[in-house]
């Protein structure tokens, strides 16, 4: 019983450390608004390779 606690326990930790750098990047991401990490992410979400600096450029 002890061990089976204690992998839950270590399950919601890892979950939590998981959402707060997902937060963290996404925030990051969001808060450079034209150049820099958010158009290396863009040109690599748009399928062309275009230079996009939003997603309503992508095609």
């Amino acid at each position: 019983m002890k061990k089976n606690k204690k992998k839950i326990i270590f399950f919601v930790i890892a979950f939590l450390v998981f959402l707060i750098l997902t937060i963290f990047i996404y925030g990051m991401v969001k808060s450079n608004d034209s150049k820099g990490l958010q158009a290396d992410v863009f040109n690599n979400l748009c399928s062309d390779g275009s230079n996009a600096d939003d997603f309503s450029k992508c095609k």
